[in-house]
This record gives C-alpha cells, structure tokens and sequence, in this order.
C-alpha cells in the first residue's frame, strides 16, 4: 500500500469517526434541546461505494429518526446515493469568461 492510499484511508476513517461522534450527540441531549436542522455536507465524497451504502441505508435514516429537517449534500448525482429526498437540487457551476456562476437546478 502506497502513501496516498494510507493517508486516504486516514482521512476516510477521521471523517467517519467525525459524523459517528456528531451523531452520538444526538442521544446524549434531551429531545427538547436538539436542533431541529442538521446538515451533512459532502460526507460521502470520501468514502468508497460500500461505505456510501451503508451511510444510505443506516446514518441517514437513523438521524432522519431524531432530526426532522436534514439536508444532504452531495457530490453525487441524482440515485448514486440512494437516498429518498422530498425535494432535491443540482447545483451547476458553468464558467463565463473569467468569472464562474453557480445555478442552482430542480434535478
């Protein structure tokens, strides 16, 4: 295994540990002090597609569970994540001479 790989697999492992630690929070605060809004920004784009599954099918139904308003973004496109939304949006970034501008798409 090469340096990259390990230090891919470090960061891999540092950024799961993160969402697991954040997630634990949630049931150590009585429900009338938790937020009402999380956001998980990108926390897929690093890990591989078993571990995206698994963020799919277990992390993000489980928070869903304790947070009522979740916003997840993601790098991926629309059903590479496999995650049932009630709205979703693209956001596009498109570069105009020298200047880039971001539109933000119903997907």
């Amino acid at each position: 295994m090469d340096c990259k790989n390990t230090l891919q697999i470090k960061q891999r492992v540092h950024l799961i540990f993160n969402l697991l630690f954040a997630l634990s929070l949630i049931y150590l605060m009585p429900s009338h002090l938790r937020t009402d809004t999380m956001i998980l920004d990108e926390i897929d784009s690093m890990l591989d597609a078993r571990a995206r599954d698994q963020y799919a099918k277990e992390i993000i139904p489980e928070v869903q569970q304790h947070i009522s308003k979740l916003i997840v973004v993601s790098p991926l496109f629309n059903g590479e994540l496999n995650v049932a939304a009630d709205r979703s949006y693209r956001v596009v970034k498109t570069q105009r001479k020298d200047q880039w501008i971001s539109t933000i798409n119903p997907a």
